[in-house]
């Protein structure tokens, strides 16, 4: 792929438009204060691995990733959103990319005003979801997604919810339409689970997605378990200050057969 150089006239409709992305995931992200959430847990993320792999680059990359996040609880529900900035090395033209992702769970127990709450469920929350980005050489990833959450209540775990949903890909390749553009269906686990060892305080969360295959994309699943431990705790700033490791693992990415991430990364984090 053919790198775009600063001050090229599509250079700079390129930027324009991954700056504009940027600020208005951003604005979504941090937007949740003054929408009156009853809660509010907003942090930053910096990571850096090496070891991608990208399609038609058999090079391997290396990547530096910047990322904010919100989750917020209201009194319909909760919503979660992020916005990754990330940089790749010369492997892959030093390329920028924004990629972003915003979700609604509205609760089935607060619309309804009927407690669904058992032994191992406690709600059932509506599915609303938008995946976006822009990189500067040409990928735009578009999906729609629409389902239920389960979100379960288990021992230990501040949270684990299963959501099934409608995945509507309309990914774009330099203006293209994907190959795999299609519908299937997404089934992601999500988890947060505390614990201590010793002095220090930890968590162990992440995600699963896995994603059926759908037009000319193979069934993919992508994971990226973080292990954290709270430094601040040791300076007396708990629950501000985190270092760790995160795992990214991705079979068939982009539902690209044969296209594997395996790529451990170095992660410190600061919540707001």
């Amino acid at each position: 792929m053919q790198r775009v150089e600063k001050g090229d006239g599509v250079g700079s409709t390129i930027t324009y438009q991954m700056r504009r992305l940027g600020l208005a995931i951003c604005a979504f992200t941090f937007s949740a204060v003054s929408w009156g959430a009853n809660w509010t847990d907003t942090e930053a993320q910096a990571l850096s691995g090496s070891g991608f792999h990208e399609p038609f680059n058999t090079r391997s990359v290396s990547k530096n990733i910047l990322t904010l996040q919100n989750a917020s609880g209201f009194d319909w529900g909760n919503s979660y959103a992020f916005v990754d900035y990330l940089k790749s090395d010369t492997a892959d033209h030093n390329a920028d990319e924004f990629y972003g992702e915003a979700y609604a769970y509205p609760s089935l127990s607060k619309l309804t005003g009927t407690d669904l709450k058992s032994s191992l469920l406690k709600d059932v929350s509506l599915t609303l979801g938008v995946n976006t980005g822009e990189k500067s050489t040409g990928a735009n990833p578009r999906a729609l997604l629409a389902g239920l959450t389960f979100n379960l209540d288990l021992p230990q775990f501040s949270f684990f919810d299963i959501g099934v949903n409608a995945y509507l890909d309309r990914s774009q390749f330099k203006g293209q339409s994907a190959t795999c553009q299609g519908d299937g269906v997404q089934i992601t686990p999500a988890w947060q689970l505390p614990f201590h060892m010793g002095r220090l305080s930890m968590s162990f969360e992440g995600f699963v997605d896995y994603t059926t295959a759908y037009g000319g994309c193979v069934a993919h699943t992508l994971t990226q378990p973080q292990l954290r431990v709270d430094i601040g705790d040791l300076f007396g700033m708990p629950k501000k200050l985190y270092a760790g490791i995160e795992y990214q693992y991705w079979q068939n990415k982009f539902g690209i057969q044969g296209l594997n991430d395996e790529v451990p990364q170095a992660l410190v984090v600061w919540k707001f």
